[in-house]
């Protein structure tokens, strides 16, 4: 298990607390998404009206890797296979690029 300190990859990013549009009605990427959410559960997510791609990385309630989805591309969706806390909504490359695994652990 290793570390992917989020600060260090990316000096700035924000935290959506519940679920928000997120990335909805943007053509480009900016910055990094983290939702935060109370408890654990099995998400529904979708690209609608995104206009790029995008990695995800699923965190449980300890900030562990538990689930990666890779080239989300624009207009599809997702369901996540194990339940999740914390998501982190990434550039598309950055799970390959930072090599995140499952089992390491995310600081943000």
């Amino acid at each position: 298990m290793t570390n992917f300190y989020l600060s260090k990859a990316y000096p700035e990013y924000d935290v959506v607390l519940g679920s928000g549009k997120g990335f909805m009605f943007s053509f480009n990427f900016d910055r990094p998404l983290v939702f935060c959410f109370e408890k654990s559960f099995r998400g529904f997510w979708h690209m609608f009206f995104v206009f790029f791609t995008i990695d995800m990385v699923f965190l449980d309630d300890k900030n562990r890797v538990i689930e990666l989805k890779e080239y989300f591309r624009p207009f599809h969706w997702y369901v996540a296979k194990k339940p999740h806390r914390f998501v982190l909504e990434l550039d598309e490359g950055d799970i390959r690029r930072f090599s995140i695994k499952l089992g390491d652990r995310v600081v943000f």
